[in-house]
């Protein structure tokens, strides 16, 4: 690794990220959705293979809810519409256990 370079720090909001590339103070990969708030300095550009970012959901320790239920049902049919496997903690609900 090249040490005359000068790394930027990490911005952990995006519209820190956003500033500092229409600042041209770095560059940014965000989600999809960031597109909409038409920045006028910034240049949008898809990247060539697709990428994903974690979800995570939490809720109170034994919560069981009629919501949380909802919600966790919803997650495990979203993960199916997603190709993505149903998380070990979801697979009771799922079922209907």
């Amino acid at each position: 690794m090249r040490s005359d370079i000068d790394w930027p720090e990490e911005a952990r909001e995006l519209q820190i990220a956003i500033g500092l590339v229409a600042a041209e103070e770095g560059i940014a990969v965000v989600p999809e959705s960031v597109r909409r708030a038409r920045t006028e300095d910034v240049r949008y550009l898809e990247l060539a293979e697709a990428v994903s970012s974690p979800i995570i959901m939490s809720h109170r320790i034994g919560d069981a809810s009629p919501e949380i239920a909802a919600f966790k049902r919803i997650i495990a049919r979203k993960c199916a519409d997603w190709g993505a496997a149903v998380p070990e903690a979801l697979r009771a609900v799922e079922s209907g256990e």
